[in-house]
């Protein structure tokens, strides 16, 4: 028998991993396109705009964590 472990993840994992990676990409360039054709609207109002702004700051960062969250 063999006990020795192996701390690789298996190939089931592995194609999970890239296949959240995959998916969290494209929602973070949907959502930046989305955001980004509320803020140029001239009739959106100007705090709406803001916070638009501010939520595609959000969201890069959030992306950005969750990035490197699945590379550990």
């Amino acid at each position: 028998m063999n006990y020795a472990s192996s701390s690789a993840p298996s190939p089931q994992v592995e194609d999970k991993v890239v296949k959240m990676e995959t998916e969290l990409a494209t929602h973070k360039e949907q959502m930046n396109s989305l955001l980004a054709y509320i803020a140029t609207r001239s009739d959106v109002p100007e705090y709406v705009a803001a916070m638009t702004r501010g939520l595609v700051s959000s969201l890069n960062t959030f992306c950005y964590s969750i990035n490197m969250y699945i590379l550990l």
